[in-house]
């Protein structure tokens, strides 16, 4: 039997450069460039993060982290009503959160 793991997203940025930043709660992915999907991890601020932006939105590189974490990990990153969200316009959280609500339900 597999056991699936969720860990609460605290905080979702998109940073100067467009670039999409997660922090989990209380959680390390340095190994995440394993997956080989474009996703790394930032020890420093302790967050994933893509590969510089290119035709993707910042919801599809959203997605894109939660699918590389799930395929490394086996771990599910929840959004929840504590997820701060920061320089994300109102659209893209809605993406980000029905994405999320998505992945969570079908775990």
């Amino acid at each position: 039997m597999i056991v699936q793991k969720n860990i609460k997203v605290e905080k979702i940025s998109i940073d100067e450069n467009g670039i999409v930043n997660v922090k989990p709660q209380n959680s390390i992915f340095d190994k995440i460039y394993r997956s080989a999907m474009g996703v790394q991890w930032n020890e420093e601020t302790q967050c994933l993060f893509h590969n510089p932006p290119d035709e993707w939105s910042a919801s599809q590189w959203f997605k894109q982290i939660l699918k590389a974490v799930k395929s490394e990990y086996g771990v599910t990153l929840i959004v929840t009503d504590e997820t701060i969200f920061e320089n994300v316009d109102s659209d893209t959280v809605v993406e980000i959160k029905n994405h999320a609500k998505f992945e969570a339900i079908k775990g």
